[in-house]
């Protein structure tokens, strides 16, 4: 729901003190937050280059190719990978991809949604530590949604979800 991909049927989400229903949810997500999915969401048939230039006119965001290639250079994705088929990319690289889709487009807040939950632990550091990054010094807000221990304790502030309520940890 914070997402902005469901409505509450009880209650409601508010950002900015504002009912995100009353946004609409399309608008929601096409000017206030970007999410980051388990399952990347890219476009197969698309390079990484094009999978973030979508995003970007999808948003009606300037596309600038130099401001790609650094956020791509952030990341951790090679200059010579940034045109490649994402196919072609293992699933690290692809995680990245997302996140750079997710930066370029330039929200406050980036949801990821369980977006280590297919990584190895190496990569699964590399991400945590990327979003510490953007949060700290790009000045984002950056929600993990996560079943992993490791991964929740490495953030500023831990709910739970039980029971259809949230308390904090």
């Amino acid at each position: 729901m914070l997402a902005g991909l469901d409505s509450p049927k009880a209650g409601k989400v508010y950002l900015d003190y504002k009912d995100i229903n009353k946004l609409g949810l399309s608008n929601y997500r096409k000017n206030a937050v970007s999410t980051i999915f388990q399952a990347y969401n890219l476009m197969t048939y698309m390079t990484a280059r094009q999978n973030v230039q979508t995003a970007l006119e999808i948003t009606n965001t300037t596309v600038d190719n130099a401001k790609i290639e650094e956020l791509f250079d952030l990341v951790g994705i090679p200059k010579e990978m940034i045109d490649k088929p994402v196919l072609q990319l293992s699933g690290g690289q692809q995680q990245r991809v997302a996140i750079v889709r997710a930066l370029a487009t330039n929200h406050d807040i980036i949801i990821a949604d369980e977006s280590t939950g297919n990584l190895d632990e190496e990569t699964t550091q590399d991400i945590v530590n990327i979003f510490k990054d953007i949060a700290r010094q790009q000045n984002k807000t950056v929600i993990i949604v996560t079943h992993e221990t490791a991964v929740a304790k490495e953030t500023d502030v831990v709910f739970e979800l039980k029971k259809k309520h949230f308390t904090q940890l």
